[in-house]
């Protein structure tokens, strides 16, 4: 989705998705579309350390290296952050409910 700038496949996580990140604060991809086109990337990649499953819920966390593209804030510099994701299993399908990620400074 993020490699692909596809703002609308984010829509289909989940209607409430909450996500919090360095460059836009916190967004509602289901309720706000002003951020299309700034959070392209021409590079994502994703190191998960620690799975934790409590019954319907799993939070993810890990560290990402990133490279923005286009009129992404900072395009072009590789940036390294960390990130948490929560995922809640409604009806047999996982969904993305809240995401969180910042930049690890000096990195």
């Amino acid at each position: 989705m993020l490699l692909r700038n596809d703002v609308a496949d984010a829509e289909e996580l989940v209607e409430g998705l909450l996500v919090n990140n360095p460059s836009i604060k916190w967004w509602m991809p289901a309720r706000d579309r002003s951020v299309e086109g700034q959070l392209t990337y021409s590079s994502f990649v994703r190191d998960i350390e620690r799975v934790l499953v409590h019954d319907h819920t799993v939070v993810v966390m890990g560290s990402e290296t990133v490279v923005p593209s286009g009129q992404s804030a900072d395009a072009g510099k590789t940036i390294h952050r960390r990130f948490t994701d929560v995922w809640m299993n409604e009806d047999g399908h996982w969904l993305l409910i809240a995401r969180h990620a910042s930049v690890i400074c000096g990195g």
